[in-house]
């Protein structure tokens, strides 16, 4: 692999993960009101503690896994 493609893979490799973190970011946030209005009705406290949760391994397990390609990615390339 030339040195350019290797350079061109590194950054797509970075733009990934730091994509990644930026996203997982606004989606763990973007819930949190609703959640938290949700949590104010009287039958559903119990429920959204489950649902946060829910979305919070979700969320983080995809965004692991795309952060993992990328990882493997640049160590394809070294």
């Amino acid at each position: 692999m030339t040195p350019r493609w290797r350079g061109l893979v590194m950054l797509l490799a970075d733009a990934t993960e730091h994509g990644s973190r930026a996203v997982e970011r606004i989606q763990l946030e973007t819930v949190r009101r609703p959640l938290a209005l949700a949590a104010m009705v009287a039958p559903l406290p119990a429920w959204t503690r489950t649902a946060a949760t829910v979305h919070r391994v979700v969320v983080g397990g995809v965004h692991v896994a795309i952060r993992g390609g990328a990882t493997i990615a640049k160590a394809l390339v070294r």
